[in-house]
């Protein structure tokens, strides 16, 4: 008798355990990426303006344009999206969106999402990093 009381002690202590510990639903799904929800996405223009005569290849890691798993200095083997382009070159990304730009060769860019254009300076296997707002405007980090 006694360890049927002891068990039904342990069976009401595993059930109130049970529901008491579960978080409300829209608790948890409030707090999966509060700051990225997907209304908040706007669709940007990147470009690459000038010089004219530009030959490097470049590869842009962590667009999220496609499911390609790439190589980024922002997010080693973590980045999603690859696009490669050689010469002037648009692209639209959906912001805000952190990605990095590599080039095979020593090289200046002009990158602009419609606003003042942003130059940078790379050497010959040079990765940086650029973060596209919500208002389009890019930054490098």
């Amino acid at each position: 008798m006694k360890k049927l009381i002891f068990v039904n002690c342990i069976l009401a202590l595993a059930v109130v355990f049970t529901y008491c510990a579960k978080p409300d639903l829209k608790e948890g799904l409030s707090s999966v990426n509060s700051d990225q929800v997907a209304a908040n996405r706007v669709p940007c223009t990147l470009s690459s303006i000038g010089p004219v005569f530009n030959v490097a290849t470049l590869t842009l890691c962590g667009t999220n344009t496609n499911a390609q798993v790439c190589q980024s200095c922002l997010v080693p083997n973590k980045a999603i999206g690859v696009e490669v382009f050689q010469g002037p070159w648009s692209l639209v990304l959906d912001a805000p969106v952190a990605f990095s730009i590599t080039s095979d060769i020593a090289t200046v860019l002009n990158l602009t999402t419609g606003g003042n254009p942003l130059q940078t300076n790379f050497a010959a296997g040079q990765c940086r990093r650029f973060v596209i707002d919500a208002s389009c405007v890019i930054t490098e980090i």
